[in-house]
C-alpha cells in the first residue's frame, strides 16, 4: 500500500484495528460509526513500532475508546471529538502496555476527551481542547479545570 494522498475510512458499529508492526505511514484516516479504535502491533515489535498519519480523526456518535500500544505521529491534525460531555472518548495506552504511549501531533482538535497514560509531544503540545479529562499518568496535556459543585 502506498500512503500517497489516500483516505482510509474505517466503518462499522464496533471496533476496527490498525495492526501496525514496525514502521508504517498512512495519509488521512477517519472513522464512521466506530466506538472502539485500536492502533497496535503484535509480537515483539512494540518498542520499534511507530505509525505515522497525515491526519487522524476519531469522532464516535456515542462514547468511544481509542487504544494505543505504541507511539503515533500525526503530521497534520489529530481530531478526537466525544459526542457530549457524558458520551466521551477515552484515549489510553493499551492495558498490556507497561509505559505510556506517545502521541506526537502538529495540531489537535479535542472535544470531550479523557487521556490515560499518554505523553503528548510535537508542535501542538501541550495539547488543549474543550472538556479534556485527566485519567492519570499523562504529560504534555492541559486539562480542563474541574467544576466545583456545591449543594444545599
Amino acid at each position: 500500500m502506498n500512503a500517497g494522498t489516500s483516505t482510509i475510512t474505517l466503518t462499522g458499529n464496533y471496533a476496527r484495528n490498525l495492526e501496525c508492526p514496525g514502521v508504517h505511514t498512512f495519509y488521512n484516516v477517519s472513522t464512521s460509526g466506530l466506538t472502539l479504535l485500536d492502533i497496535f502491533s503484535y509480537g515483539n515489535t512494540v518498542p520499534l513500532s511507530v505509525t505515522t498519519f497525515n491526519n487522524l480523526t476519531f469522532s464516535p456518535a456515542t462514547s468511544g475508546r481509542f487504544n494505543l500500544d505504541h507511539s503515533i505521529v500525526i503530521n497534520g491534525t489529530l481530531t478526537v471529538h466525544g459526542a457530549s460531555a457524558i458520551a466521551r472518548v477515552r484515549i489510553v495506552s493499551d492495558e498490556f502496555t507497561l509505559v505510556g504511549m506517545g502521541i506526537q501531533a502538529a495540531a489537535v482538535s479535542l472535544l470531550n476527551v479523557d487521556f490515560e497514560s499518554i505523553t503528548a509531544t510535537g508542535t501542538a503540545a501541550p495539547f488543549t481542547g474543550t472538556s479534556i479529562g485527566d485519567g492519570g499518568g499523562n504529560s504534555g496535556i492541559t486539562f480542563t479545570a474541574p467544576a466545583i459543585v456545591t449543594g444545599k
